[in-house]
This record gives C-alpha cells, sequence and structure tokens, in this order.
C-alpha cells in the first residue's frame, strides 16, 4: 500500500521543493520516460529550470540509477484510429520505469484550460511485488519519502476543507482568487 501527500505549488514553490530534495545527499531526479533503455538516461541534471505550470511526471529515489536496470521497460506509443476504431501503435518506442522501482513518484501541479490549478502530489508505494508475496523496496525509500513529506507539511501551508497543502507563491495566488481543482 502506497502513501501521498498533495500540495498546490507555482514554480517558485516548486523551485524550494527541488533545492529540498537536492540538498538530501545521494538523491537523484528522474523523467518518467525515455527514448533508450539506458537508466543514466532518465537522470535529469538538477541543474535544469523547470516549466512552466503543466503536467510533469518526474521520480526521485536515493539509489544509485544503474541499480534500476532491472525495472526498465519498453513501450511504444500508440494513436487511435478512427477509421479501425481501435489503438495502433506508431512504432515509436520508448522506456519506462517499472511500478516496483525504488522511487517516489512526483506529479506537478499544472493549470488546467480553464485556468484552475490542479493538485500535484508525492507518490510512493513501499511493496513490490516478487512471484506472488509483497516484499518490501526498503527502508530507505519510506525514510526518503517521510523526510519529503515532512518538509511539504512544514513549509507549505493546510487551509481547513481542502485535501492537500499550498506552497507559499501558490497561496498568495489562492488567496488572490486563484481557483483551484
Amino acid at each position: 500500500m502506497g502513501k501521498q501527500v498533495r500540495f498546490y505549488a507555482l514554480p517558485k514553490d516548486e523551485v524550494l521543493f527541488w533545492e529540498f530534495v537536492r540538498a538530501i545527499p545521494g538523491t537523484y531526479r528522474l523523467s518518467s520516460k525515455s527514448p533508450n533503455s539506458s537508466v543514466s538516461s532518465f537522470v535529469i541534471p538538477w541543474s535544469e529550470k523547470l516549466p512552466k505550470p503543466e503536467f510533469r511526471k518526474y521520480y526521485f529515489c536515493s539509489v544509485k540509477p544503474d541499480s534500476l536496470n532491472a525495472y526498465v521497460k519498453k513501450g511504444s506509443y500508440k494513436v487511435y484510429s478512427e477509421e479501425k476504431m481501435d489503438y495502433i501503435d506508431t512504432g515509436e518506442q520508448f522506456y519506462w520505469l517499472d511500478i516496483n522501482a525504488p522511487v517516489i513518484e512526483f506529479i506537478s501541479s499544472f493549470f488546467r484550460d480553464d485556468g484552475r490549478l490542479a493538485r500535484g502530489r508525492i507518490w510512493a508505494d513501499f511493496n513490490k511485488l516478487e512471484g506472488n508475496e509483497l516484499v518490501d523496496k526498503g527502508q530507505d525509500l519510506e525514510a526518503l519519502f517521510e523526510t519529503v513529506a515532512k518538509w511539504i507539511r512544514k513549509n507549505f501551508k493546510r487551509i481547513k476543507g481542502i485535501d492537500g497543502y499550498f506552497g507559499p507563491e501558490a497561496l498568495v495566488w489562492y488567496e488572490g482568487g486563484g481557483k483551484i481543482l
């Protein structure tokens, strides 16, 4: 069973978040997909600037990226064909990390087309399936999750009746009349 912490964050809030995660020794940020199977191609340099508040999915972990080789899976892009009334393979391939990988998922807050801010989250499942048994992914993953979750709870603010924490910039935006989802 997994755990999550939900939040509303605008760019400055997200920068604060990633600065904190980056400061944890041995922590890596990973993309959710890669054009090739090399695990090193998933690693996102900490110096990379973050884009505008749009949907993004990353992972972060405290294990060496090379230890994730067993979790790299191959996929292919598909498009819907009105003619065939089904999805057809485009032939373009990508690689992704399996859910059993010892990583924490990060989904950014983002603005929808209607201007409302959607919640982001961090999420991790602390168990993986091996055969027919659930096996613990390790205490390091749980400790990293709890460290980051504690930071969010301390540095972002909770508003009664709203599910999620607000980063400082998102809170000012919300209190100024911004709409959330």
